[in-house]
């Protein structure tokens, strides 16, 4: 099976000058921590928003930056993009439940999407 990524790229309110302030999902998330190459999350600043929008609405708001999946930021004037050629790829992973049948409109979904998806995520 072939494994899509997604770049994520740092991003900030456009003209933001505050703090290095970094929302991520949880304590857990280690995404900033792996973007910035850092060996620990000890010494950075961070909030915690739980899911993806509210990333992006903490952004939009100015409580800081977050690192972001880059097709989700691109028609965002309100967020731009720190260093566009720095990324970081995350895979991109189909999660559903295991059944023992599978509807020919189930499986017609996931063919489609494991199909098209790949080239919504550049």
């Amino acid at each position: 099976m072939k494994v899509s990524r997604a770049p994520n790229v740092l991003v900030q309110k456009s003209g933001y000058g505050g703090a290095d302030i970094y929302l991520d999902h949880d304590e857990n998330d280690d995404t900033t921590v792996r973007y910035l190459r850092k060996k620990s999350a000890a010494r950075l600043q961070r909030r915690y928003l739980d899911d993806i929008y509210s990333l992006m609405d903490g952004v939009r708001l100015g409580w800081g930056k977050a690192v972001l999946p880059r097709h989700l930021v691109a028609q965002e004037p309100e967020l731009e993009v720190i260093n566009p050629d720095r990324t970081l790829e995350i895979p991109v992973v189909l999660h559903h439940y295991e059944q023992p049948f599978y509807s020919r409109l189930h499986q017609g979904v996931l063919d489609a999407l494991v199909r098209n998806c790949p080239r919504f995520l550049l």
